[in-house]
């Protein structure tokens, strides 16, 4: 299996899209590339595939937020714990990707 394609043009804003997707939070990625948030934000700005692929990234995160609330819901533990765990995962994804996990006004 061949190696997938860079999904930026900038080697850094790629690393960053990658942590992301490892499930890293956006300052830690940012900051282990040794990126500011702010060159970030503007590298997103002037490359419109990067910001394609960060966009998906976290879409991507969210679900995987999503699948932990399950995990968690299944397993063991400290009921209050575990339930402090799910509620924190289903605000972020909700937040993260509203079009799925948002609340539904109708």
């Amino acid at each position: 299996m061949k190696p997938p394609a860079p999904l930026a043009k900038d080697p850094q804003v790629d690393a960053v899209i990658e942590l992301i997707l490892d499930g890293k939070p956006l300052r830690e990625a940012v900051k282990a590339c040794g990126l500011t948030p702010q060159l970030f934000n503007y590298r997103l700005q002037s490359d419109k595939a990067a910001a394609v692929a960060y966009a998906r990234a976290v879409e991507i995160k969210a679900d995987l937020l999503a699948d932990e609330v399950i995990h968690l819901a299944d397993g063991d533990g400290d009921p209050a714990k575990v339930r402090n765990q799910m509620q924190a995962r289903q605000w972020l994804a909700s937040k993260l990707h509203a079009k799925r996990y948002g609340d539904r006004i109708d």
